[in-house]
């Protein structure tokens, strides 16, 4: 597989094109190869992905409640 560059999801490119439910759903893709026998990443590696894709779904479900409030 191939992994995932840096500036894929960090910056607004990222922060737009995806929504927190994918970024969720591709963190749970991730998580669900840790645990396939035939997996040749490193576990640990796909782990620190999966966190951070979750801390920007995060990041972006609390940035749109902001602007909801500021309207």
């Amino acid at each position: 597989m191939a992994k995932i560059e840096k500036g894929r999801l960090d910056g607004v490119w990222g922060m737009r094109t995806r929504t927190a439910e994918e970024l969720r759903a591709w963190a749970e893709d991730l998580e669900a190869q840790i645990r396939d026998p035939k997996n040749t990443d490193d576990p640990k590696w796909l782990q620190r992905w999966a966190d951070r894709m979750r801390r920007l779904a995060d990041k972006k479900e609390k940035s749109l409640e902001h602007k909801e409030r500021q309207r």
